[in-house]
């Protein structure tokens, strides 16, 4: 049993739209970055429930390399450009 203890959840949000072409960037913008991925996860959920999409950046590079990660970046969450105030404002007053 070489998967013994082994979870894994897939969790999707009927809320918010399906980002389309996420391949292009040029559109987002980084809102946050945070010292774990945990961080993140709840972050984007808050976001998720404003109705706000957005995608977790350097999240398994984080996860694999945790000690002195956050000197070369953090994880990050981002945005569309069009969103990012809103998400600001939300994810400062969530106090994650």
């Amino acid at each position: 049993m070489p998967y013994q203890g082994l979870a894994v959840a897939i969790f999707i949000s009927k809320k918010t739209k399906p980002m389309s072409n996420t391949n292009d960037k040029s559109d987002f913008v980084k809102v946050a970055t945070f010292d774990f991925d945990w961080q993140a996860h709840i972050a984007k959920g808050v976001l998720e429930e404003s109705e706000i999409p957005s995608f977790i950046g350097n999240e398994i590079f984080g996860s694999l390399y945790p000690i002195g990660f956050n000197s070369i970046g953090g994880i990050t969450l981002w945005v569309r450009s069009s969103d990012a105030d809103r998400a600001a404002e939300i994810l400062s007053n969530a106090k994650i």
